[in-house]
């Protein structure tokens, strides 16, 4: 079977892979190989790492129609173009998996004999080798009329514990721990959770038009108002690692019900999973 893909650059302009009725196939490519790095210390294996730069090939078969394939030749270019000169990584997706990357080489064959027609190899980079899909988790505050209703936006693994309407106990699938972001909604005052038993506390006030935004992954607490930024990790609680990953398996999540939130869960595997 298949993979069907796509590369979204920074700006959301998206290019897909093996779609039905679609313009870019896959003839061969090597994305879901992987090599983990190690560390030894007298001929003894002491560690893993997925440190350093890898990059990847992906050799695909273009058929753009006719009367568009000049435009949608330069399309395609400049997707992955903008991202290279501008430094930042787009996302290219295998199912709801993705990985960070720059497209940086496309090598061309068999296009002269048709316009329709062209072969390609692209070459990709990345210093962040793994893939990564998101497990989002909304909840609304105790305040909302809406929150005796249960059924989720997204179909995620959450098992909601109607005893109490402050914790929830959510499903970290992956083999390691991961990384999260959660965002806080105003108002509200020294905000506090606790995932897995673990406290996560920042001594602040989040007025009505302002989000909080903790994210392990960039090792970031900011506070946003309308698009204005403001560091405030420096209000953090200090008795309890504030970027602490949360653990693979069930977590009880537990908060005081006095704002809504949006808890992303960042799993990371070595190759996007088989479906």
């Amino acid at each position: 079977m298949l993979d069907s893909a796509k590369y979204v650059n920074t700006l959301g302009k998206t290019i897909y892979f093996d779609i039905p009725n679609g313009e870019h196939f896959f003839a061969s490519n090597d994305l879901r190989d992987y090599l983990w790095g190690y560390e030894v210390v007298n001929n003894k294996i002491t560690d893993f790492t997925r440190d350093g730069v890898k990059t990847k090939s992906i050799d695909l078969l273009v058929s753009y129609p006719i009367d568009e394939y000049l435009d949608k030749r330069n399309e395609l270019f400049e997707t992955f173009e903008y991202d290279v000169v501008n430094g930042q990584k787009g996302k290219f997706y295998i199912g709801d998996y993705y990985m960070e990357c720059f497209i940086i080489g496309s090598t061309k064959s068999n296009f002269l004999y048709s316009g329709r027609y062209i072969q390609l190899k692209l070459s990709l980079i990345t210093d962040t080798w793994y893939w990564i899909n998101e497990l989002k988790f909304t909840r609304s505050s105790t305040d909302d009329p809406m929150i005796g209703e249960l059924d989720h936006p997204y179909d995620f693994m959450f098992d909601y514990n109607i005893r109490n309407i402050n914790s929830s106990n959510i499903y970290n699938e992956s083999l390691e721990q991961s990384d999260f972001e959660i965002v806080i909604q105003g108002y509200c005052e020294n905000p506090s959770f606790s995932i897995g038993g673990y406290k996560y506390a920042i001594n602040i006030t989040v007025e009505d038009d302002e989000l909080l935004i903790i994210n392990s992954l960039n090792k970031t607490c900011i506070v946003n108002a309308n698009g204005v930024t403001k560091n405030v990790y420096k209000y953090r609680d200090r008795d309890n690692y504030i970027f602490k990953k949360i653990v693979p398996g069930a977590n009880e999540l537990i908060w005081n019900g006095k704002f809504p939130f949006e808890l992303t869960v960042f799993q990371r595997r070595s190759e996007p999973k088989w479906i």
